[in-house]
């Protein structure tokens, strides 16, 4: 049982992952600057202290969602500048 708990609460941050990635493509193709999302999760999470173990969450750690969104920008600010050339 434990084992499956685990393995359905690493699913589910692989979701809460990809859900982040395409919601930065959307928000780039709709013409906003994807480092805001960046911004917004810093700020998220100054002053945050508590659980650091990822594996007891369903949700990424805010550091690991940050990591996440900044490997997506080059593509994503690609997406940006297509939407600002229309």
């Amino acid at each position: 049982e434990e084992l499956v708990e685990i393995a359905a609460r690493r699913c589910g941050i692989d979701h809460e992952l990809l859900a982040d990635r395409l919601g930065l493509l959307y928000m780039a193709r709709a013409g906003y600057n994807p480092h805001n999302a960046v911004n917004f999760w810093k700020r998220f999470s100054e002053g945050k202290t508590g659980n650091n173990a990822e594996w007891l969450s369903t949700h990424p750690l805010d550091k690991t969602r940050i990591g996440a969104i900044e490997s997506h920008l080059p593509q994503t600010l690609a997406e940006y500048q297509k939407a600002h050339a229309r």
